[in-house]
């Protein structure tokens, strides 16, 4: 503690020597006497003045022009002298002043800190310290608990929701900030903002997953504002994860052309683009250097089959021998919630690695939609199913779910 306030005082003695250094440096003329001499050297000059006009040396005119000059520089000697008397009560009162500026100041400062301040955290231990940060952090809880309580009573508050998103979003509190940005979407679900900041909070609490309905808040924001930069970026990212390779490149290339040349993500968002042109163009090299085995279904429900999938629902689309064992040889996993949708099973989705199945023929495809996520058919599970003669098809085929597992 004495080493703080021994500090404390140097720095205060420098504050006051130079504030009392300002009020006192113009100190004023010393004038004892001054007036005393003008008088009698004004009086000197006349006399002389009536000793040359007695002796004829200068003529009556001249004697009273003479006699002017020597009055008005008299009058602007005694102005001067005023003047300085001035000066000279002005840094008299100056000096005053510093006196009291040099005692008052000190006391006064000290006297705030004593009232305002914490004397008791100069020698306080680091336990101390991490106590009074435990106090904040409960009155950051409070606070938000009474927003929360606030937000209940007037659920149309759009600034309160806003608030409550940011501050959990800063306490990684995924499950709070969902819950404020599905509220926000109900209430500006016509903004390209809103809707964004849903989609972007549902891919966080699933494991950064923008499939299903996260894509199409995205897909409503572009609608919305196709240059949208956060949706381009998510509607990239998205396209990415389902591994349609152009879709990313085009979304990503016109967010490029949106931003700065000069900001700092450009540089990032080039060398991402440039990654995924580079596995785009290993996967048409594949495609290219191999026999492919290639089936593109596009599916959707029956017309009259009303069913809406929920979020959970799996989509199992598989091919196996329509004469042959029930084991699949290939297998896509998708959302239901996106359907419809097109799928394409290939040798990348292979469940026989190193087989030529670009030779098999007389295949099933089934897509069947699983409750439970279990690919084995359970009771209740919705599916449709063809068959196709070749193995490797050049127009997507119609697949309809029109049938449930009994």
């Amino acid at each position: 503690m004495f080493v703080f306030w021994l500090i404390a005082f140097i720095i205060l003695v420098i504050a006051v020597g130079i504030l009392i250094r300002s009020i006192t440096k113009h100190s004023g003329k010393e004038n004892k006497g001054l007036q005393e001499s003008d008088n009698a050297l004004y009086q000197q000059r006349l006399d002389e003045l009536q000793n040359d006009l007695d002796n004829g040396v200068i003529t009556e005119h001249e004697a009273d022009l003479s006699e002017k000059e020597i009055q008005l520089a008299f009058i602007n000697k005694q102005q001067d002298s005023v003047v300085e008397q001035a000066e000279t009560n002005n840094a008299k009162l100056n000096r005053v002043t510093a006196a009291i500026v040099a005692v008052f100041i000190p006391v006064f400062v000290l006297l705030i800190y004593l009232n305002l301040g914490r004397p008791d955290l100069i020698d306080a231990k680091p336990e101390q310290l991490a106590a009074e940060q435990s106090v904040t952090m409960e009155q950051i809880e409070q606070m938000l608990v009474g927003l929360e309580q606030r937000l209940q009573q007037q659920p149309d508050d759009i600034e309160g929701w806003q608030m409550f998103y940011k501050s959990n979003m800063v306490l990684e509190r995924v499950d709070k900030a969902l819950l404020a940005a599905e509220k926000l979407y109900q209430l500006q679900g016509d903004q390209p903002e809103a809707l964004i900041r849903y989609a972007d909070t549902l891919a966080m609490a699933n494991n950064g997953q923008l499939g299903g309905q996260p894509f199409s808040l995205i897909e409503q924001a572009l609608k919305l504002d196709p240059e949208h930069p956060n949706a381009l970026w998510l509607a990239g990212l998205a396209a990415n994860q389902q591994q349609d390779w152009q879709a990313a490149i085009d979304y990503w290339e016109r967010l490029l052309d949106l931003v700065d040349e000069n900001a700092e993500p450009v540089q990032q968002l080039k060398n991402m683009i440039a990654e995924v042109k580079t596995r785009q163009h290993a996967a048409d090299e594949s495609a290219i250097d191999t026999k492919q085995f290639n089936i593109t279904v596009d599916i959707s429900f029956a017309p009259g089959f009303d069913y809406q999938p929920e979020d959970d629902d799996v989509l199992f689309v598989f091919a196996r021998l329509a004469d042959g064992p029930a084991m699949p040889i290939a297998v896509v996993r998708r959302n239901a919630a996106e359907l419809p949708l097109q799928v394409t099973l290939d040798d990348t989705v292979s469940m026989l690695p190193g087989e030529e199945l670009a030779n098999l023929s007389n295949l099933e495809v089934i897509a069947r939609i699983s409750k439970d996520g279990d690919v084995k058919a359970s009771t209740g599970d919705m599916y449709g199913n063809i068959t196709v003669a070749d193995a490797n098809v050049t127009e997507p085929l119609q697949l309809l779910i029109n049938k449930t597992v009994e």
